[in-house]
Order: C-alpha cells, then sequence, then structure tokens
C-alpha cells in the first residue's frame, strides 16, 4: 500500500464519513418533504391491497408477490435512472 491509498484510509475516509454525518444532522430531511420510504411503502399497500383481491389461492398470492417485486424494484430503479440522467444533462459533475 503507497501512502496516497494510506492517506485515504487512514484519514481522508473518515473525515468525509465525519462532515457527512454533520452535514446529515445539520440539514436533515425537510418536513415539507415526505422521505422515499414512505412512498414506497404506500405503494407496497396499495398494490398488496389490489393484489389480495384478485389473487385468492397461494400460487396466484406468489405470482402477485412477484409482480409486487418488479414493480416496486422497477419503480425505484426507473426514478433513480431519470434522477441521474437528468443531473447528467444539467451537469457531469452532478453525476
Amino acid at each position: 500500500m503507497n501512502e496516497i491509498q494510506l492517506f485515504a484510509v487512514v484519514f481522508a475516509l473518515p473525515i468525509s464519513l465525519l462532515f457527512s454525518y454533520i452535514i446529515d444532522r445539520w440539514l436533515g430531511d425537510p418536513i415539507w418533504l415526505p422521505h422515499p420510504i414512505v412512498a414506497m411503502g404506500k405503494l407496497i399497500s396499495i398494490l398488496e391491497k389490489q393484489i389480495r383481491k384478485i389473487a385468492k389461492t397461494p400460487h396466484a398470492l406468489k405470482i402477485g408477490g412477484v409482480f409486487l417485486w418488479f414493480i416496486t424494484v422497477g419503480a425505484a430503479y426507473g426514478i433513480t435512472a431519470g434522477i441521474l440522467l437528468l443531473a447528467i444533462k444539467i451537469n457531469f459533475y452532478l453525476y
């Protein structure tokens, strides 16, 4: 391990983690903006209710669960990819 790698491991990483923690505690999550996990939970709840209305057998529930997984993971992936594509169009360094 050379000196630069040693510096990064011993000093830079802990300092960046400390600053990240301080900034997060200082700014935090704004009250007016709901957390994305809350939206994901509401989406899962709505979809689960619909799946349970339609699926009556255990096999159908399993298929519905797979469907639910693909929708929630796909939505999270799609929203994240959209934000990153928008960020790179605004400025390369935002990506």
